[in-house]
């Protein structure tokens, strides 16, 4: 697959113009990691606030994750779950919970109440930490949960409408390994300077 961004910040902008003007109410939310560079685009388009959710994959880190957990607990599967799951979600939910941390820092969590939330992230490959993180975010409250993505394989694509509705993307390569080759500049920005770009936008 030929890149098709320069980077994620050049993503997010092509993002936030294809959605267009933002709903009344609205806020953006992206999954801790390399996709809040995303999210920080989007929401500066919009003039809209920002936060980051937590999730985490579940399953040994060499063998196909047989699920996700968000920040507050929603997990998702897609196999069945090993005799230890709950020693294992436990110890996912921790880290989720320590990922949104390291990037939201002291700023709080954004009340979500009424809001028409936009989850996105940096791609998806097959969708099931980006179902997590719309499940925490759902759970708050929101009067609308929209998912939007740069880069998404066309399987995994339909996927996820089935479980979440319509979902915004950009590319949508046939290959699930195609996913991070959409980037040219493939360099991730540190938590810290993620941090310090949150801190900046919520003023």
């Amino acid at each position: 697959m030929t890149a098709r961004f320069e980077d994620r910040a050049a993503a997010g902008v092509a993002l936030a113009a294809a959605l267009g003007p933002p709903p009344p109410h609205a806020v953006v939310v992206a999954l801790a990691g390399p996709g809040l560079a995303v999210g920080l685009q989007v929401a500066t388009a919009w003039g809209c606030p920002l936060d980051v959710v937590g999730v985490a994959t579940l399953g040994p880190v060499d063998q196909p994750a047989w699920g996700a957990v968000g920040e507050g607990g929603q997990v998702v599967t897609t196999a069945v779950p090993p005799p230890d799951a709950a020693a294992v979600v436990a110890a996912a939910r921790l880290a989720a919970t320590a990922a949104a941390r390291r990037q939201r820092g002291a700023l709080p969590v954004l009340d979500l109440r009424g809001a028409a939330v936009l989850v996105v992230d940096d791609g998806a490959a097959t969708g099931t930490r980006l179902r997590a993180g719309h499940a925490t975010v759902s759970d708050r409250g929101p009067t609308s949960v929209a998912v939007a993505l740069p880069v998404v394989p066309a399987a995994t694509l339909v996927t996820l409408q089935a479980a979440l509705g319509p979902v915004t993307a950009l590319a949508r390569p046939f290959a699930v390994r195609a996913v991070r080759w959409a980037y040219r500049d493939q360099a991730v920005a540190s938590d810290e300077d993620l941090a310090a770009a949150l801190a900046a936008r919520r003023g």
